[in-house]
């Protein structure tokens, strides 16, 4: 009964918040976001990524194998990674590549400079403090993201139940996008996204979509 469930899930979130309930304080006084953004959310990112990238690796072989077909006449490749983080991609991109970075969190900076470091077959261009939305873009557009589960689906319900909290711990992180409508609806002049999995049972961030599209 959708009474019940909705029932279910606000009693469930409850229950979460309870158990976070000082870092619920600290976002009501406006002190958690500016510690979530330079002190918890990279560390933490930084320890779940290691384990992420092990798993998503392969699938990310393949999604980048054909980056040079839209090098320009000239032989360039210039890329624009949106929410770069810890810079995970850059082995995967080909040599003699031009890369600018966008993320929200400048606190990414550090780390991201040390993976640049490790991968000097492609040239690191600038860093933009910026949100996707933010940006005009043109080419391709690659993406391995986590999406919303089915909606009649137990891993929806718990993405629900989990939600606020999953948002507030991790810096805006949303489990419940439906990115691939958003990507149906943009007007791409082709569209190539397929529904996936990336092996982390014990996470909500399931399931994922993985493709690109061309302006």
């Amino acid at each position: 009964m959708p009474g019940m469930k909705e029932a279910s899930i606000l009693l469930l979130r409850a229950g979460i918040a309870l158990l976070v309930l000082p870092i619920h304080i600290l976002a009501l006084v406006g002190l958690w976001q500016p510690f979530c953004r330079r002190v918890f959310f990279p560390f933490f990112f930084n320890r779940f990524s290691a384990s992420y990238e092990r798993k998503a690796k392969g699938q990310k072989q393949e999604l980048f194998r054909n980056l040079p077909d839209f090098r320009s006449g000239s032989g360039d490749l210039k890329l624009l990674e949106i929410g770069t983080g810890f810079g995970a991609n850059f082995q995967f991109y080909p040599p003699g590549c031009k890369v600018t970075c966008t993320d929200v969190n400048p606190s990414f900076q550090q780390n991201l400079l040390r993976s640049m470091a490790k991968n000097q077959h492609i040239s690191y261009e600038r860093f933009l403090l910026a949100p996707g939305e933010d940006l005009h873009q043109g080419g391709a557009f690659y993406f391995l993201e986590h999406v919303a589960a089915e909606r009649s689906s137990w891993k929806h319900f718990w993405q629900q139940v989990w939600y606020p909290t999953w948002k507030l711990l991790f810096d805006g992180c949303c489990l419940t996008k439906e990115t691939w409508k958003a990507l149906e609806e943009a007007n791409f002049s082709e569209l190539h996204l397929q529904h996936t999995t990336v092996a982390l049972p014990w996470t909500p961030t399931q399931p994922h979509i993985i493709g690109y599209a061309v302006k």
